[in-house]
């Protein structure tokens, strides 16, 4: 008896093992969601900004939804102003909501035109900060006075009882006008063991002031008073803006920018027992003091097989059920006017933040093996960077050994405890690194992450490499099939079914799941490759129309015959990226999506390479041409070079399955080849007919609608059939 239950408390353990096991399987998770670096294709669709557009953002809870707002940014000029709304209910997918206000709110505009400015027109909100304060919810906001060279500028506030408004103007913290501070970029953190209030604000060679709120109402304590300083950089000059202050474990953290927004931009962090502080960084020197602060956590960055990000800094930083998370711009390196919401997991050590080296995306936080940090890493110290030109930390490559060696150096040794990787390296440098699960954003798909710091401060990134997912967009394979996406536009090359014709131009097109968005790759000797459209077997292949060497001359599809026309030069420009150069122009030209047109009707022409946004394409090897379901409207009839429209299907729709072919009008044609595809391109009926004008068809398939398609050599019928 005792027996019996020692084994069924075995078996029970077993099975709550492998339960557990089968709920924190992270191969269970369904990929980060697939956003794009640039967004050319939405900038004039404002509610498609979603994670776009957002600079200086801050972020609270209510209920279900994290609320975002963020500063007036635009692309092209085109925006709203009144703060910039969003939320979300997981951190990955975002909703744009519009904004906080109808423009600037009056408190401001009557300010400044009665002080200074009285042609003041509205100029937009810039970093607003969201505060949750007892009953209500607080919405803290600046506004430039819109004359330069002057620190004009107004700190307000709104109140609501809301997180996501409407929001009432309750006037004026604080302005600036020819003053040594500038009032801008609010950031409020309560003191609960004081019960005092206090704001962090100011820019650049001013400084960061701290201002002591009224704890009643969330406005001014004392009208007119400025604050104190409590953070600046080594040289008037110097740039530091964008203050949030957030507490943890006995702790008040400050996180500061650095530099210009648009390109070395990065976070320094310092700490206070006070809210009020004294801040001290890393190195126990007060950020008050003319000095450059450490550590530095976040800055530009580039990784392997991408472009590179830049402009990351101006943070927001909330804490949720004892998890913190920063949010912050990130620019696209190839296109930084833009900016994309990054947001990021704060891990701790030593009571000190550092940051996971990839935005989050919700992956399963599972227990990690240390023998699963053998292999291939890219480790990432953040070094500080000071030329515009080039201001990323970059990556190396790390090799760890299984025997608990790295870089097959003897005297480099790693360990691995309680979730943190240390490493001990020959010079005598010594990392600690927190070890989780999360997403190659550069790559697509799952691995394991680390984040830390060595003994003087020094910040480092890592990410372990998933090489077949590296492979599969920097890699072409003979033979492969691939989906080819244009870099400036965000869609696919395509030929779609309806212009399956010799001769039609390829297009552009949204990514819909069709196998027309399919290219199968193969070698055409001496580096060079054929592009055939994966849908059709009719032996087409991309080529430059007429074998036209001239700018501007369209790319098209037609029959295999071996020309130079046909051959391109697939040409991986180590950022993630490709681009496709054509042999009739001995290597000068190139495909590119004409114009730089950004709706479906583009088309893949060819002209003078210079490595702009439309000549560039992303790769992506595809494992198996299962493709989501397309609307029939897309299959219509398509003609050949000879008319191929006398061709008759009946009955459509079929009862039975049973149909018969008439094809008398295709006239000498001793073969024809016969093919039923579903609605996700795979084949699922096939034969070769021969010697007949009329062809009965016994089809045995289910229910659905089909693609028909006819083929005998130069002749392609495509129709829709429906099996009811």
């Amino acid at each position: 008896m005792k027996m019996n239950k020692i084994l069924f408390l075995l078996v029970f353990l077993g099975m709550v093992m492998n339960a557990s096991a089968q709920i924190c399987d992270t191969t269970l998770f369904p990929g980060g969601r697939q956003y794009y670096d640039t967004y050319h294709d939405i900038v004039s669709v404002l509610p498609s900004w979603k994670h776009y557009n957002t600079h200086d953002p801050t972020v609270n809870k209510q209920g279900d939804w994290y609320y975002m707002y963020s500063t007036d940014a635009s692309w092209a000029n085109l925006h709203e102003t009144g703060a910039l709304k969003r939320r979300s209910k997981d951190l990955v997918n975002w909703e744009f909501l519009g904004n906080a206000f109808d423009g600037v709110p009056q408190s401001a505009v009557d300010f400044f035109k009665n002080n200074g400015n009285p042609a003041y027109t509205d100029q937009g909100i810039w970093a607003p900060f969201l505060l949750k304060y007892r009953d209500k919810y607080i919405l803290y906001y600046s506004a430039p006075g819109g004359l330069s060279g002057v620190n004009f500028a107004f700190i307000g506030y709104a109140t609501s009882d809301s997180a996501g408004g409407p929001w009432a103007d309750q006037g004026m913290i604080t302005t600036s006008y020819r003053d040594t501070i500038n009032a801008i970029d609010p950031s409020v953190i309560y003191d609960s063991v004081e019960q005092r209030l206090w704001m962090a604000y100011g820019s650049w060679e001013r400084g960061i002031h701290m201002l002591e709120l009224d704890t009643a109402t969330g406005g001014i304590k004392t009208p007119g008073d400025k604050g104190f300083k409590i953070a600046r950089r080594t040289t008037f000059s110097a740039g530091l803006e964008g203050a949030e202050i957030c507490y943890r474990n006995g702790w008040y953290y400050l996180f500061v920018s650095y530099d210009p927004l648009g390109d070395i931009y990065n976070v320094r962090v310092g700490r206070s027992r006070n809210a009020e502080g004294p801040y001290y960084d890393f190195n126990g020197r007060n950020m008050a003091a003319a000095s450059d602060n450490t550590p530095m956590i976040q800055a530009p960055y580039k990784f392997n097989n991408h472009p590179g990000w830049q402009g990351t800094g101006h943070c927001g930083v909330f804490s949720d059920s004892g998890k913190y998370y920063m949010f912050n711009q990130g620019r696209p390196s190839i296109e930084p006017a833009m900016m994309v919401l990054h947001v990021r997991e704060i891990f701790w050590l030593n009571d000190w933040p550092v940051l996971s080296p990839e935005r989050y995306a919700g992956v399963p936080q599972c227990p990690v093996a240390a023998d699963s940090l053998a292999g291939s890493w890219e480790h990432m110290p953040l070094l500080y960077h000071t030329a515009a030109s080039a201001p990323h930390s970059t990556s190396e490559i790390l090799e760890l050994n299984a025997d608990g060696t790295f870089n097959n150096k003897a005297t480099n040794t790693w360990t691995f405890n309680d979730d943190t990787l240390t490493l001990n390296w020959y010079s005598g440098a010594m990392h600690k690194l927190i070890v989780f699960w999360g997403w190659d954003w550069e790559n697509s798909c799952r691995t394991l992450l680390y984040t830390g710091m060595n003994k003087i401060g020094t910040c480092a990134w890592g990410k372990k490499i998933v090489q077949a997912e590296v492979d599969r967009y920097s890699k072409i394979v003979d033979g492969a099939t691939y989906t080819i996406r244009n870099l400036h536009s965000n869609m696919l090359m395509h030929l779609p079914v309806s212009d399956a014709v010799f001769g039609a131009v390829i297009k552009q097109g949204y990514d819909n799941g069709s196998p027309s968005q399919l290219w199968k790759i193969k070698s055409a000797g001496n580096g060079y490759y054929y592009l055939f459209p994966q849908l059709y077997d009719l032996n087409l292949v991309m080529e430059v129309r007429n074998g036209a060497t001239n700018n501007f001359a369209p790319m098209v599809v037609n029959p295999l015959d071996g020309s130079n026309k046909q051959k391109i030069k697939i040409i991986y420009n180590n950022n993630g990226y490709f681009h496709m150069m054509t042999k009739v122009t001995n290597d000068a030209s190139c495909a590119e999506v004409v114009s730089f047109n950004i709706t479906e009707s583009g088309t893949i022409n060819q002209n003078k390479y210079t490595g702009v946004l439309n000549q560039l394409f992303r790769f992506k090897k595809v494992d198996s041409i299962a493709i989501d379901t397309v609307s029939v409207d897309t299959f219509t009839v398509a003609r050949s070079i000879e008319e191929s429209s006398a061709v008759q299907v009946y009955p459509n729709p079929t009862a039975d399955g049973k149909i018969f072919i008439d094809v008398s009008a295709w006239k000498d044609q001793d073969k024809i080849s016969i093919s039923v595809l579903d609605l996700k391109g795979a084949v699922v009926y096939h034969a070769t007919a021969e010697n007949s004008l009329i062809y009965e068809l016994d089809l045995s398939l289910d229910k659905s609608v089909y693609i028909l398609r006819l083929h005998a050599g130069d002749q392609l019928f495509l129709n829709k059939l429906v099996i009811q």
